[in-house]
């Protein structure tokens, strides 16, 4: 038992492997499409954050005027103390140094890196009236010089290096985007930062300008691999879980307990879905009054599939008419003048269908006349509309007789009599296996009996599998029967 649904799910993932391939494949083209896509964003945001905090940085800088409101006339102790003070509490500057006509240069240690030097460098470099920028470098590294002018005459000076405005002025370590970047400010370089010995002939540039403040971004190449391995990584395992549990789910959905209906149209081909009749007797002589057509599947692999399995498949997608096609086209019981041919067919075969252009040159075809067909209606959905039961009366019209099959157990019952009469009603075999065990069921089989007594509709009544319940049926006055006491369905050879 385990074999069979083993092989069977060996089977349907071989089928599902080629849908599968083309989500994995979709999925990474659907991955080429958003890795430069989300790398510009999280760049663009990387950007914005970076001018942004730039001009915060920029107005502290220029704001320091507003933190030295005292004028010194002496680079004497209390000087040399407020400037050691504010350089110990800024979290920008490293160093102070306060310069005017009157004192000259005053910085408060030795270790300033601050020179009179700086004063002039940072002079030759106005970024507006009273407020000045100046870089250099140092055997240290890159030194950022600020100067703001607090009135005529006097001078503050700060200096900074390039990791304390990298970590004010950037959202984090540039070195995440493995690039190179610069801030500018009215269009002169304020600030570099990442490899910036970073060389690629392939590298991709991203600028934000607000104002005089702007700021680029070069990657290289290898970054936007770098994404695309970054989102693989996160979404590679689902994506790869989905590809295939997709398509087996939508194959599911379009078969039936592992059924699909690709495989029913090849065994058609195959011959492996084939006709059987069996026959509908008059109990009281003995003669046979017709066959009924049913279809069997025999898979190679899989053995006997059950008729209710393909044939819901095939009436979920609208195929029956196919199937009843293939099997008139099969070998057929050879039917005396007196004798039919039952065909089981559903309200959706029957309702809104020209059966002229179907079924009616199908026959033909076979040597069959209306006549001779006994179209027994399925009960799986229930009769509705006007148009349904003009249908049924233009085919009696047409000369086929009409059956209501499995009365008893589906939807329509006494309410399709209501609405329309057919020729017959076959009572499902469900009430005959009743009889004898006092149960409802029997004394519902006594009432449709009766019912068909009053009515005048012939009734079949199906499933009689002994003497016992064909004697029984007898007394009641039913004389048309089927089941395994008169014939099992078997082939025409």
């Amino acid at each position: 038992m385990l074999l069979p649904k083993l092989r069977s799910l060996c089977h349907e993932a071989l089928r599902c492997s080629w849908d599968a391939l083309l989500l994995m494949l979709l999925g990474l083209a659907l991955l080429a499409l958003l890795a430069p896509l989300d790398l510009s964003y999280r760049t663009g945001q990387y950007l914005d954050f970076a001018v942004d905090r730039s001009a915060y940085v920029l107005k502290r800088m220029e704001n320091t005027r507003e933190r030295w409101p005292d004028r010194f006339t002496a680079c004497d102790a209390e000087l040399l103390d407020k400037l050691l003070v504010r350089a110990q509490h800024s979290s920008l500057a490293n160093d102070y140094a306060y310069i005017s006509d009157e004192i000259g240069f005053c910085r408060a240690a030795n270790n300033n890196e601050i020179t009179p030097y700086d004063y002039q460098l940072a002079l030759s470099n106005p970024i507006k009236p009273g407020f000045y920028l100046a870089r250099k470098t140092t055997l240290s590294g890159e030194l950022y010089l600020f100067m703001v002018e607090l009135s005529p005459g006097h001078y503050v000076m700060g200096n900074t290096n390039r990791q304390t405005l990298t970590d004010i002025m950037l959202p984090s370590d540039p070195a995440r985007f493995m690039a190179r970047g610069e801030l500018r400010y009215r269009k002169q370089p304020f600030l570099l930062f990442g490899d910036t010995d970073m060389t690629d002939p392939m590298e991709y540039r991203y600028i934000r300008t607000k104002g005089p403040i702007s700021a680029e971004l070069v990657l290289p190449s290898g970054q936007l691999g770098n994404t695309l391995k970054s989102w693989l990584s996160v979404v590679g395992v689902p994506w790869l879980a989905m590809s295939f549990a997709l398509p087996m789910w939508w194959r599911r959905k379009r078969s039936l307990q592992g059924l699909y209906l690709n495989d029913i149209e090849l065994c058609y081909q195959r011959g492996e879905i084939y006709p059987v009749y069996q026959p509908i007797v008059d109990a009281m002589t003995g003669e046979v009054l017709g066959y009924e057509q049913l279809a069997r599947w025999q898979h190679p692999s899989e053995g006997f599939v059950p008729p209710n399995l393909f044939v819901t498949l095939l009436e979920r997608h609208q195929r029956l008419n196919g199937l009843t096609t293939h099997l008139l086209n099969q070998a057929l019981p050879l039917l005396q003048p007196s004798q039919y041919l039952s065909l089981n067919l559903t309200l959706d075969q029957l309702a809104g269908q020209d059966l002229e252009s179907w079924l009616v040159p199908v026959l033909k075809q076979r040597g069959l006349s209306p006549a001779q067909i006994v179209i027994e209606i399925t009960e799986r959905d229930p009769l509705q509309g006007a148009d349904t039961v003009a249908s049924l009366v233009r085919l009696q019209q047409a000369g086929f007789r009409l059956a209501l099959d499995d009365f008893g157990t589906g939807h329509n019952d006494l309410g399709f009599l209501g609405q329309f009469r057919p020729d017959l009603i076959k009572i499902d075999k469900s009430y005959t296996q009743a009889i004898g065990t006092g149960g409802l069921k029997a004394t519902m089989l006594e009432a449709m009996i009766q019912m068909g007594v009053d009515s005048r509709i012939p009734l079949v009544v199906e499933g009689v599998e002994t003497e016992a319940q064909a004697e029984y049926l007898r007394q009641k006055g039913v004389a048309m029967m089927q089941g395994y006491f008169f014939g099992r369905p078997a082939r025409c050879e």
